[in-house]
């Protein structure tokens, strides 16, 4: 199965990568995942180097990561396969 992953977090160069990964995707036929890492200080973290236990925090992430993807592609977000990881961004993306 061909598939473009792309990596959001909600700033404004992770929205633009988004966008350009949902038209690809389409032009290709591929599927897209939309990928949110967490479990390190960052947006989704609160205090700076308090660690996210990610089963108790998917569900508001999740929500977080489904609000991003819809304030980013509208109609077309509902292709997008989102999926939230523990742990730091470039190996989630991997």
């Amino acid at each position: 199965m061909d598939e473009i992953v792309a990596g959001v977090d909600g700033s404004e160069s992770s929205i633009a990568a988004l966008r350009w990964a949902s038209r690809e995707a389409r032009r290709r036929g591929w599927d897209l995942r939309a990928v949110l890492a967490t479990g390190s200080s960052d947006t989704h973290g609160g205090n700076a180097g308090e660690r996210v236990d990610p089963d108790d925090a998917r569900d508001e992430i999740g929500t977080d990561l489904d609000r991003i993807l819809h304030d980013a592609l509208g109609d077309d977000a509902h292709a997008v396969r989102p999926e939230v990881v523990a742990g730091r961004a470039a190996p989630a993306l991997l």
